[in-house]
């Protein structure tokens, strides 16, 4: 008797081979950047982006920020 060979599975094409890393998308959240205010402690971050966003000088943002704003220029914190 003979066999017809075995046809395809449609869906095991689509399946990913299992040996090969699936690359993970990245998060807009995810990135950070490598400027200076992106190297800050996360909570120095945030603190900065509350002061913008209250509307706070460049200059005052860097001095609240006290050591860790001390090589900080304002144009850090407008890019």
């Amino acid at each position: 008797m003979h066999s017809d060979p075995p046809l395809p599975n449609p869906d095991a094409a689509s399946q990913p081979d299992p040996k090969t890393p699936i690359p993970e998308a990245a998060s807009p959240f995810e990135y950070r950047g490598n400027g200076r205010i992106a190297r800050l402690p996360k909570h120095l971050r945030d603190q900065v982006n509350t002061l913008m966003r209250d509307g706070v000088s460049y200059p005052d943002i860097i001095q609240r920020l006290g050591e860790h704003g001390k090589d900080l220029k304002p144009d850090n914190l407008s890019q």
